[in-house]
């Protein structure tokens, strides 16, 4: 048997790659089933990696083992992050995600509806619900633009360049479209705070708005600038949205801070998480707060350890699948 007879893709359980290599496609089976080891996290990392294109986004799992200890279990874990639904083939109804402690990839579907014409809507395709598209004006359009109607770029704050000094720098990115913060950190007085606010906020042309970047670990600061959002954009003011930077709230307490925006019209709120144990906290908030949209800006620690000491990739790779399903 040539691989060019394969109805389907094979992988070779121990290199991972496609057996389009082998000259008998019979005899390296048998060595694979009764020799060779199997290396099962290069070999599904590879479909993954490589394949998930021509495969499609769902590996089906049909043992052995159940719950957490299954091959569904163990194949959700490696592939966690890269939009993959790993269903267990078992014959029960479908029911909450496999008892593996991760975010809900994984499914248990009966035979009947796997090999249906359509799978249930609980099986998702990480790709086309959050992949970038082009819009009908030809602009790339992704979950950032639709929800703040702007381009997917952000012109962060900083003290001093977006601060003190900087509400010129702050109302010209405003101007041409984009979304930009005031640094409220370099603004360390109710009087300051509030006239750097309607200063930026008179430079603006119709239809501009800003966000505004506030400290929660300033205590001082936050306790009254904070309070004064909602009086500012009962105003008028174009306020957009603020970046709680520098700490996370508590669960009760970021429910309290969005309760508060939402009342005064804003929409969406960022938050700056510093950890994996940070950002998991964001997405619980975000749980308990579905009509509020919540924006994670992540940095990690390669900028000097500003507000993060953690690694650049490793806090977001474990928890890219939580950011992707929005569970914890």
């Amino acid at each position: 048997m040539t691989p060019d007879t394969l109805a389907l893709n094979v992988f070779d359980t121990k290199t991972g790659q496609k057996m389009s290599t082998s000259n008998d496609v019979y005899h390296s089976l048998t060595d694979l089933i009764l020799k060779d080891s199997v290396s099962w996290p290069k070999t599904i990392s590879n479909f993954a990696k490589k394949d998930l294109e021509e495969q499609g986004n769902r590996v089906l799992a049909f043992g052995p083992g159940h719950g957490s200890g299954s091959m569904a279990s163990l194949t959700a874990q490696l592939v966690e992050g890269a939009g993959v639904n790993v269903i267990a083939a078992e014959t029960c109804s479908v029911g909450q995600p496999v008892a593996a402690g991760r975010s809900s990839s994984s499914f248990v579907l009966t035979l009947s509806q796997i090999f249906a014409s359509t799978l249930p809507p609980c099986v998702r395709s990480w790709s086309s619900e959050h992949g970038p598209r082009i819009d009908a004006n030809g602009q790339v359009e992704t979950a950032y633009t639709r929800l703040t109607g702007r381009p997917p770029i952000l012109v962060a704050g900083m003290t001093p360049t977006t601060s003190f000094n900087g509400g010129k720098l702050v109302a010209v990115c405003a101007n041409a479209g984009y979304q930009v913060e005031l640094a409220a950190g370099g603004l360390p007085r109710k009087n300051i705070f509030r006239d750097h606010v309607v200063e930026l906020s008179n430079q603006l042309q119709p239809g501009a708005g800003f966000a505004i970047n506030l400290l929660y670990l300033n205590a001082k600061q936050w306790g009254f600038q904070f309070p004064m959002i909602p009086q500012l954009v009962a105003e008028g003011l174009p306020i957009e949205s603020i970046t709680v930077a520098a700490g996370v709230p508590t669960r009760e307490r970021g429910s309290e801070i969005l309760a508060a925006l939402r009342d005064c019209g804003i929409r969406y709120v960022s938050f700056k998480p510093g950890s994996k144990t940070s950002i998991l906290d964001v997405i619980r908030i975000a749980e308990d707060n579905p009509d509020m949209g919540i924006v994670v800006q992540w940095t990690g620690g390669r900028g000097g350890g500003h507000h993060s000491f953690e690694d650049m990739h490793e806090p977001i790779l474990q928890t890219y699948g939580h950011l992707r399903s929005g569970e914890t």
